[in-house]
């Protein structure tokens, strides 16, 4: 088939694809705003024949109100005039930064620091988004200086006043919104305090209590005056923190006297918030890159089953035992970083270390610290990237799992957004989606069969990038977005790509597609045109998908399953590799078994699903046996399968020799009195 008849194909089946969407979501369907998008490259306009789309993009840039309108950077005790080390070639930014009192009891001397960015080129009223770094007990400047910040330090020597601060050339979130860094639990970062928490519950109140102190300072972020939006967000065990976060802050809308903010959603990164399920997965980036390999396997098999059984046994310590396949990791690769697989120890240090350099040793430190209104702090040293103590308090909440909480946020009618950059170990995309699994809400629609989107963003040179790939609940709000080139810290890997997601979340509440036409980011016509469109023998559905005739099986229904019924007999002449299907669909009566036998002189491997509906391969069975060459099934042995597919693939490649091998596969199958 030439290229020409490949894209008319794959046209016809979008066509019908679509008419079949439309037939069934019809009542469903929402205006799209940037459905048709068009960018002036030789001007700052965006161009949509849709008038609704222009007055929400308008209000988000403040364009409505009065053209070229843009916040203005007022004066205020709190805010930062200048900043030692800074490059007087970079417009200075309107920042604010100081401390609020945040504490539970009369005792507590608490104190959260916080770095705000105001946006002032776009809009006169922007929404606020609310940075909020892991760890737990990891300062939240990490994402201000290395992540999605607007702000950069770098060396220009080797001494302690060796450094440059400016502006991130890649641009930042600041461009689209107001951007508060939010140092918390106490002690974290630049917060101080005379004790310290060592519960979520705590850290949330306090949360609030900032918030009322914030918006007191700041009304313009109260829900009673311009109406902006508050959004949530942050990377790894914020992935903890977000969900029960938003939870007290709805909570706090709902009580009488509370200053109330207006909830905008949030956007998570690379979560921590399932950390037994996805510590002991934690090998599958090193497994697939080949950093570890058959040689490794035993021992990290040996380090994950010491993870479940410590959990078990001394709680407080699992924490620690289970970060012992990440530790075998970096260890056996040279210094690999758990963060991201495309960097070892050498690559990060300088990033991470130049910021602690220069908040923690550089010799203008203290001239730093009364920028920011953080001098009278009466803790010391000042400035910490991480805090032990926290770390350690919190490491009964450490492997608790979270995915309560984000079923909550669905409960909570809580527009989420989850991305996760693909290099990372810890906390990527992999390991994400084995515990969203386990968020029931989830698994209501077709959240786990649809097929993904692709997520492409415009360049400025109108040329587009892949900014990954999603799958979405739109009617309960929830997107999960895998993306490429980015690790661990993935909103500063794609400032692109982030920014972009952050823009359509405020104009059309989710992520949407920007090229002209929308079935360019849609992958099911093009999955059916692979799968031979089920080969005549099924249906491929508007998710991409073959729904089979009866009998046939493989994900293209290209395979017809032999029946098996009482006294079965009969031999397979097979060349190479070849599969073949086996359907038991009668079921037995009672006080019968049924024995289901299979030999071959090249080994074999079989895959076993229950149910006669059901197709099994190597990705997805209920029951596997490899490399054999013998082997009997008897339902007494394995009740569950009381009708089965069973799918033999026979192994007769000797690939080194280049030679295929003829073979003889004899099934057997009856039904005998028990």
């Amino acid at each position: 088939m030439g290229r020409k008849d490949l894209k008319s194909n794959i046209l016809k089946t979008s066509a019908i694809l679509a008419l079949t969407a439309v037939a069934s979501t019809a009542q469903a369907q929402k205006f799209n705003p940037y459905g048709t998008i068009k960018k002036n490259l030789m001007g700052d306009k965006l161009h949509h024949h849709n008038k609704e789309y222009l007055s929400a993009y308008e209000s988000l840039m403040g364009q409505s109100k009065s053209p070229g309108a843009v916040q203005v950077c007022k004066q205020s005790e709190n805010k930062i005039e200048t900043l030692p080390y800074w490059n007087p070639s970079d417009q200075f930014p309107c920042m604010y930064s100081g401390t609020f009192q945040t504490s539970l009891t009369p005792e507590q001397d608490h104190n959260l620091f916080y770095w705000l960015i105001k946006n002032t080129k776009t809009t006169e009223s922007p929404n606020l988004v609310i940075w909020l770094d892991g760890g737990p007990g990891s300062t939240s400047m990490e994402g201000l200086f290395i992540g999605n910040g607007p702000l950069r330090v770098k060396r220009t020597g080797a001494g302690l006043d060796d450094f440059i601060v400016g502006l991130n050339p890649e641009g930042s979130w600041a461009d689209q919104a107001d951007v508060l860094y939010l140092d918390q639990p106490v002690d974290a970062g630049f917060s101080y305090g005379n004790s310290i928490i060592d519960r979520m519950e705590d850290g949330a109140q306090e949360f609030i209590k900032f918030m009322q102190a914030f918006a007191a300072v700041y009304p313009e972020y109260n829900q009673a005056n311009q109406g902006r939006k508050i959004y949530l967000s942050g990377w790894s065990y914020a992935g903890k923190y977000i969900p029960v976060y938003v939870h007290h802050l709805k909570q706090n809308n709902e009580r009488e006297g509370q200053i109330k903010f207006e909830i905008g959603g949030v956007m998570i990164g690379d979560p921590l918030a399932s950390p037994i399920i996805m510590r002991t997965q934690s090998y599958t980036v090193a497994q697939a890159l080949n950093v570890i390999d058959e040689s490794n396997f035993a021992q990290v098999e040996s380090l994950r089953r010491k993870c479940e059984q410590m959990l078990t046994q001394d709680w407080a310590q699992a924490s620690d035992t289970c970060d012992g396949t990440l530790n075998y990791i970096t260890d056996v690769s040279g210094g690999l970083i758990t963060f991201d697989a495309r960097k070892f120890d050498y690559d990060w240090n300088p990033i991470s270390d130049v910021v602690d350099d220069f908040f923690g040793k550089s010799i203008q430190k203290e001239a730093i610290y009364k920028a920011i209104h953080i001098d009278k702090s009466t803790r010391v040293p000042i400035y910490q990237h991480m805090s032990d103590k926290i770390y350690q308090a919190f490491k009964f909440e450490k492997m608790l799992d979270y995915s309560y909480w984000y079923n909550k946020l669905i409960e909570n009618n809580i527009k989420t957004l989850i991305y996760a950059g693909e290099w990372d170990q810890r906390s990527g995309p992999v390991t994400v989606d084995s515990f969203l699994q386990g968020v029931p809400n989830l698994n209501k629609h077709d959240f786990w069969t649809q097929a993904r989107k692709v997520y492409y963003v415009k360049k400025t040179d109108g040329t587009y990038v892949v900014g990954g790939y999603y799958r979405e609940d739109k009617e309960q709000q929830f997107t999960f977005l895998t993306l490429p080139k980015a690790g661990h810290f993935a909103a500063g890997d794609q400032i692109l790509v982030t920014n972009q997601f952050l823009t359509d979340y405020q104009v059309s509440d989710s992520l949407i597609c920007h090229k002209d036409k929308q079935l360019d980011c849609q992958n099911e016509a093009m999955m059916c045109q692979h799968m031979n469109f089920c080969n005549n023998h099924g249906t491929c559905q508007s998710n991409g998908q073959c729904t089979c005739l009866q009998g046939f099986k493989s994900a293209d229904c290209s395979e017809q399953a032999v029946q098996l019924v009482p006294s079965f007999h009969q031999k397979f002449e097979t060349n190479g590799t070849q599969w073949i299907y086996f359907q038991f669909s009668q079921g037995l009566s009672y006080n019968h078994k049924y024995e289901f036998t299979l030999s071959s002189k090249q080994p074999i491997d079989l895959y076993i699903s229950t149910g006669s509906d059901s197709d099994p391969n190597e990705f997805s069975h209920d029951l596997a046996f490899k490399g054999q060459n013998y082997m009997t099934i008897q339902s007494d042995h394995f009740p569950s399968l009381s009708t089965f597919v069973a799918a033999v693939k026979i192994n007769g490649i000797d690939f080194y020799n280049n030679a295929f091998h003829l073979n003889n596969l004899i099934a057997k199958f009856d039904v005998k009195s028990l």
